[in-house]
């Protein structure tokens, strides 16, 4: 018997992002801001290695309690997408809760919950 690959907020994660006008897809680096629910999807911001978007946070390999980014990135905090556990390609590391933090604190005034 195969068991679940287990997931928690924090989680980088490899995923096939969309284009937003669904053109074509790109393999990125996301983070996961929910645990998976009980169906398996969870929401994740996309990361970038490009700088100069508005709202983006600063993620690089001292932000990590686990695994290593390539390069020192960004985290997308206005691109936001809900995914399903099993299309995940990899689990590359995990950021500091600190990060996770950080990240929420620049989405809950965009989404109107705080």
């Amino acid at each position: 018997m195969t068991s679940k690959p287990s997931f928690s907020v924090g989680d980088v994660v490899m995923i096939v992002f969309p284009y937003t006008d669904l053109s074509s897809n790109k393999l990125r680096p996301a983070v996961l801001i929910t645990h998976p629910d009980r169906d398996g999807d969870f929401i994740a911001a996309a990361v970038t290695s490009k700088s100069g978007h508005e709202g983006s946070l600063p993620l690089s390999n001292t932000d990590m309690v686990a695994g290593n980014l390539k390069k020192d990135s960004y985290i997308r905090a206005d691109k936001l997408f809900t995914f399903h556990a099993s299309i995940v390609k990899r689990n590359i590391g995990q950021v500091k809760p600190g990060i996770v933090r950080n990240t929420l604190n620049v989405l809950c005034p965009v989404l109107g919950c705080c």
